[in-house]
């Protein structure tokens, strides 16, 4: 399969993690429905390439330190509700 031609983006808020959550990323409940789509594609020989911008508001807009803070909880959180993907990016 053409990784450019059958590409996924997936959002993560509101897509796969509850965004209703005050801001506490960590614990943001799953979205089983937006998951189960998810790894169904990735199943299927999608290239499923994930997205957020969480911490895009924190850290007095320091890029670098949200990044820090933020891509290993994001990807903890992404381990443990068993979410399937190949790129994750935060932006």
């Amino acid at each position: 399969m053409d990784e450019s031609l059958h590409t996924i983006i997936v959002d993560c808020d509101g897509v796969i993690a509850d965004k209703n959550n005050g801001g506490n990323y960590a614990d943001a409940g799953p979205l089983q429905h937006g998951i189960d789509q998810v790894n169904k594609l990735y199943d299927m020989g999608y290239t499923i390439t994930l997205f957020t911008a969480r911490y895009g508001d924190r850290e007095n807009g320091n890029i670098h330190r949200q990044y820090e803070r933020g891509y290993v909880e994001w990807i903890n959180w992404l381990k443990r509700h068993g979410v399937k993907y190949h790129h994750a990016y935060m932006g």
